[in-house]
């Protein structure tokens, strides 16, 4: 899991607000690696910046 589950019941609006920060913690994420992509090799320092 990327997150922690909600322990009670939701309202459809705090649901749609927890979906959106988990799009945006992952989409944040992504763009990480994908920088460090960039020369096609994750090295050391790379690595290091992705934890």
């Amino acid at each position: 899991m990327f997150v922690k589950l909600p322990e009670t019941v939701c309202r459809d609006e705090e649901l749609s607000d927890q979906l959106m920060r988990v799009s945006e913690e992952l989409g944040s994420a992504m763009a990480e690696i994908g920088h460090a992509l960039e020369d096609g090799v994750i090295d050391p320092m790379d690595f290091n910046g992705l934890l």
